[in-house]
């Protein structure tokens, strides 16, 4: 019964097909390299409105990328951003695209690690034309693990920034750690912070904050002391 209904292809369409094929392997076949990350040139075109077909961007991508004029605004509004909360970087940094960034933090600048943080948390739907941007990870954590990087790295005021966002993202307990870290490592503002977080988180939150400080110390600790 089953090769009574089998479905079988039209003779037309086999015969197409098999001209295709045909022609396809007498073509002669290029070999590029293939690694998603690899490009290159530096992802500038992708930062002045390029088209995605010239920019590599990802498939997964919708509408159109940002104009130069609506880039330029974005740079200015996370410059206002940034200055207000405490953690500036140089205007430089204010230019450089992900590539440039990852590059720098990968080698430990602190003012990189800060703009990931602050581009993948607050402005994923522009930096998505990025042809370097990481489609694998939540944007927002992605950021705050930037974030985190930097605080790690010796930038004092961080922590504060870090805790703030993920209060915002309802981890008060998480929070509570990165400003004891933050007391820890010297910055006074935290102190008040502190107490006022306090009164707001049962003592099974506060002892898991206190239990996540104790990872943040271990981090510090490799980072300065080598272990």
């Amino acid at each position: 019964m089953m090769n009574k209904w089998r479905w079988r292809w039209p003779a037309a369409v086999l015969t197409m097909a098999i001209g295709i094929y045909a022609v396809r392997d007498a073509e002669p076949r290029i070999t590029t390299a293939t690694a998603p990350v690899v490009v290159a040139a530096a992802s500038s075109t992708a930062m002045t409105g390029a088209a995605p077909a010239q920019t590599m961007t990802s498939l997964f991508q919708r509408g159109h990328p940002p104009t130069p004029a609506e880039m330029a605004a974005i740079r200015q509004q996370r410059k206002q951003r940034m200055q207000a909360q405490g953690y500036p970087t140089p205007d430089a940094y204010f230019e450089m695209d992900l590539k440039q960034l990852n590059a720098l933090a990968d080698k430990g600048d602190v003012y990189a690690m800060l703009q990931l943080g602050e581009q993948y948390y607050n402005e994923s739907a522009s930096l998505q034309w990025d042809q370097d941007y990481n489609f694998n990870a939540d944007p927002q954590q992605l950021g705050k693990q930037y974030l985190g990087d930097a605080a790690i790295a010796g930038h004092l005021h961080t922590g504060l920034v870090l805790a703030q966002k993920y209060l915002n993202d309802q981890q008060p307990d998480e929070a509570y750690a990165w400003l004891l870290l933050s007391k820890r490592l010297g910055d006074p503002a935290a102190s008040s912070q502190l107490e006022e977080l306090a009164g707001r988180l049962t003592p099974a939150q506060q002892q898991t904050a206190r239990q996540r400080l104790a990872e943040l110390d271990f981090r510090v600790k490799v980072r300065y002391t080598g272990g």
